[in-house]
């Protein structure tokens, strides 16, 4: 039985083998499976939760009219659906303080190190030293300035009215070239320019499609799920459905980068064009070593 089906899978690699781009999807594939997509995925969605949630709330009691809420009206939500606007705005800006701020974006530097991380391993570049950990601080401020412009950009509509289709067509163009800049320049940044352009350009653009699809189902879907995962489960119900929301985020991010890694190490024309003049081997080892034969 057991080599009766091991003969039937050499025949279908075969076959999708003979198919043109049939070697990239099975390199695809096989790296998606070897890379633990759903563990990483799950890690940095912990770490987004315990860093990005804090700036949110952070931005969420600055003194004045509620910004958070006036963006969230888009994907009818409100900060107090999402448990991150208590009452009194104004107080708990005070209490935070300066020093309370400061101390928030240095913590929620976690998810720029998993994230330095993740590429390391990826594309096999040496993580960041102490002397770049600006970096860090550099990515979060980014990620949370992206979240935060994107949720503004329903409340936008305004400003291009046309119709109802074409200003949501509007706002997931924005909000395209939003992410395609920001993962670019996170990628570029978190790798230290050692990756090769095209493949961060390509990375980001594969990034940014799967982020605009997320937010197509976050405006679809989000406030019906947290009202529900709310009348059931309370406040925990909330932070089960930021986590899950997280998880997918992270597994976009995670899942485009390896998906380009495999474009860029197969030896086809993709491969090639991707690496410009150089070979396969110029963007860095594969997402796992070749088994040594000494």
């Amino acid at each position: 039985m057991t080599q009766a089906l091991a003969s039937v899978m050499e025949y279908a690699v075969a076959r999708i083998k003979a198919v043109p781009g049939g070697s990239l999807i099975l390199q695809i594939v096989a790296d998606l499976a070897r890379s633990e997509i759903a563990d990483r995925a799950m890690t940095l969605a912990g770490q987004a939760f315990t860093s990005i949630l804090p700036v949110m709330i952070l931005l969420s009691a600055i003194p004045g009219k509620g910004v958070v809420d006036d963006a969230l009206d888009g994907y009818d939500l409100t900060s107090t659906d999402l448990a991150i606007g208590p009452a009194g705005v104004q107080d708990a800006a005070v209490t935070f303080g300066l020093i309370g701020a400061v101390m928030t974006l240095v913590s929620a530097t976690s998810f720029s190190r998993a994230l330095d991380r993740m590429y390391s391993r990826v594309w096999d570049v040496p993580r960041l030293t102490m002397k770049q950990s600006w970096r860090w601080l550099v990515v979060i401020l980014a990620v949370v300035i992206g979240v935060v412009i994107q949720i503004v950009l329903p409340s936008l509509r305004d400003v291009w009215s046309v119709g109802a289709a074409v200003d949501f067509g509007v706002e997931l163009m924005l909000g395209f070239a939003l992410w395609a800049v920001l993962w670019f320049g996170i990628a570029w940044l978190l790798t230290s320019g050692q990756v090769n352009v095209r493949c961060l350009l390509v990375n980001a653009a594969i990034t940014a499609a799967g982020l605009s699809a997320l937010v197509v189902a976050t405006h679809v879907g989000l406030s019906k799920v947290v009202a529900s995962a709310t009348a059931q489960f309370g406040v925990l119900g909330v932070i089960f459905t930021v986590i899950s929301w997280l998880f997918v985020f992270s597994a976009i991010v995670i899942a485009a980068t390896v998906i380009v890694h495999a474009m860029a190490v197969e030896e086809g024309i993709i491969g090639r064009w991707l690496n410009g003049a150089g070979t396969p081997d110029s963007i860095g080892g594969r997402l796992i070593p070749e088994p040594s034969t000494e």
